[in-house]
């Protein structure tokens, strides 16, 4: 399931705001204008998921870095924002 989109954009927001407010991940003022979502996530799978899905829904520019700790993988993303969908994260689950 991590591998398919949704067909329709609203349903590809609502897919990554389910991921958003479901791994607890927080927005964050960036140095430039604008806010970016910080995700921290366990599975490489979500981790691309989010990545495709900030692309195709609001053509969003990610940073994303993996560590490897002793036991496990973890990858961070950082997607910026666009203007226009600041409120949908901002708004509480």
């Amino acid at each position: 399931m991590a591998g398919l989109l949704p067909a329709r954009p609203c349903c590809q927001l609502s897919e990554l705001l389910g991921i958003y407010f479901g791994s607890r991940a927080r927005l964050i003022k960036r140095s430039t204008d604008g806010q970016a979502a910080y995700f921290s996530l366990l599975r490489n799978a979500v981790a691309r998921k989010v990545v495709r899905l900030g692309r195709s829904v609001g053509h969003m520019e990610a940073k994303y870095q993996a560590v490897k700790t002793k036991k496990r993988m973890a990858f961070f993303i950082e997607l910026a924002l666009p203007a226009g969908l600041e409120p949908a994260f901002t708004q509480a689950a």
